[in-house]
């Protein structure tokens, strides 16, 4: 996605991104001082600390911090908040999503990351989204993992960035949902990231590709802090690398993110 090549000009310092997903695990040493903690609701936790690993997954690929180890995020400035919403088995309902989604519209938060996803449409949980996007949060979400075309929500709502996932010859991946809901792709097999306790992985999946995707947008709009959230997303919609069928597509929307383009107007 290029981030690297746009670090000369922004690092996404001053961006605030609410990782609502199974928390974050905090004391990792690639995490430490970028990382904040949240609230948590899932029953039965006291803290948004990760007892599962993918919040810590998907933090790392947008802000690992830069140093001498392990990953370096795509936007490793950035600060991260961690919202606990999914359990120690990576399932939650849209109820604890929800109250992820509204507290970090209430709390200063300029980007919210879901790594998520259901094939029940629920209205409550678009109207979370909604409100959120109408006080000015960039909502990006997985489009899924089923590898057809079910809608996922809330990635599948319009008011979210719907991403898909591509391998690293940017091929759709074989998992990836595709269909009009999907907005951006962006690397989501093969990708290595932090792990509870000091650790690293390789996953695959949607989520893996969302993150970059969150990455992108706080460096954008770090380096043009006057942009609203609309011009975040139509920024790096408009500067996507297109992939697959000329204009538009189901498999990679407007097409692959990259931060490089979309610090160009």
């Amino acid at each position: 996605v290029d981030a690297d090549v746009a670090w000369s000009a922004t690092t996404g310092a001053g961006r605030k991104v609410a990782i609502i997903d199974t928390g974050i695990y905090y004391s990792h040493p690639d995490l430490v001082g970028n990382v904040n903690k949240g609230p948590t609701y899932v029953k039965g936790t006291k803290s948004s600390n990760d007892d599962n690993s993918h919040g810590t997954h998907v933090s790392g690929t947008v802000a690992a911090v830069n140093n001498t180890i392990g990953v370096i995020g795509a936007a490793w400035t950035t600060k991260l908040w961690g919202v606990k919403s999914l359990d120690r088995n990576g399932s939650g309902s849209y109820s604890s999503i929800i109250s992820g989604i509204n507290w970090s519209a209430s709390n200063g938060m300029h980007q919210i990351n879901m790594s998520l996803g259901g094939t029940f449409d629920s209205q409550a949980l678009k109207d979370a989204c909604n409100n959120a996007v109408a006080k000015g949060v960039f909502i990006a979400a997985a489009a899924g993992n089923s590898g057809d075309t079910t809608p996922n929500y809330p990635g599948a709502y319009s008011s979210v960035v719907c991403v898909s996932a591509t391998d690293s010859n940017n091929n759709l991946a074989g998992f990836s949902t595709r269909g009009p809901q999907v907005d951006l792709a962006a690397p989501g097999v093969g990708v290595t990231s932090t792990v509870p306790t000091s650790g690293y992985a390789t996953w695959d999946g949607t989520s893996m590709a969302t993150p970059h995707v969150t990455g992108c947008a706080a460096l954008v709009w770090a380096a043009n802090p006057a942009f609203k959230n609309s011009d975040v997303r139509n920024r790096l919609q408009s500067k996507a690398i297109d992939l697959g069928a000329p204009g538009v597509d189901d498999q990679y929307g407007y097409g692959l993110v990259n931060a490089f383009n979309a610090l160009t107007p």
